[in-house]
């Protein structure tokens, strides 16, 4: 699929939306076996082929709800992104309640890793939003949202610490800490020398505004 309308709609992530029970039953039962082939095959293995033999469906009823893959792996991923995005907003809140702030930075590093390694697909569908690029988007739109939920929290931490400031240290923070752990989590096991060394590092980032 290499024709400028393919990838259109791969980027688009054309898919319709279930409404009744039994369409959203078969809606979920794709992205069920979706996820399994996921695991088990990876990138290369993922095909509408294989997801209806795993979801036992006709192939001809996934092009009922989704375009092609893409558009399946598309909704992976923003399911994925939003659940990641949950995590990071729930702990970066609880700057403004004057937690801890490295006890903080260091278990949202922790969950981080743990959507890697325990998400079924996690590094996959990381891999799918680096190395695809018609999802690039995807990991950008992720990166400038959370970029701006965490300095938010830093300027509730710290109030001194001017708007422009506060997003520059948050995009560094943030793309410093996913970087390194999809280098950390690369191979399905977690670098702990990596992990380790990012957080020292993002405390001493940090620490040149939030310290008392």
């Amino acid at each position: 699929m290499s024709s400028r309308g393919s990838t259109s709609k791969r980027a688009s992530g054309d898919r319709r939306t279930p409404v009744q029970h039994r369409s959203q039953e078969t809606f979920e039962r794709i992205l069920d076996g979706a996820s399994v082939v996921l695991v088990d095959r990876g990138l290369d293995g993922f095909t509408t082929i294989a997801i209806a033999a795993q979801a036992d469906i006709n192939v001809a009823t996934i092009y009922s709800y989704f375009v092609d893959k893409y558009a399946i792996l598309r909704e992976m991923s923003d399911r994925y992104e939003q659940l990641r995005e949950q995590y990071v907003e729930e702990h970066i809140a609880r700057l403004a309640e004057g937690a801890d702030w490295r006890a903080v930075f260091n278990e949202i590093i922790d969950g981080l890793v743990r959507f890697r390694i325990d998400y079924p697909g996690g590094m996959e569908l990381r891999r799918a939003m680096l190395t695809i690029p018609d999802f690039r988007h995807v990991d950008l739109d992720f990166h400038g949202r959370m970029a701006r939920v965490v300095a938010a929290g830093l300027r509730a931490r710290s109030g001194g610490l001017r708007p422009r400031a506060a997003l520059r240290m948050a995009r560094v923070l943030n793309l410093a800490v996913h970087s390194t752990l999809d280098e950390a989590c690369a191979d399905g096991t977690v670098d702990k020398d990596l992990v380790k060394g990012l957080k020292v590092m993002v405390s001493a980032y940090a620490a040149t505004e939030l310290d008392d």
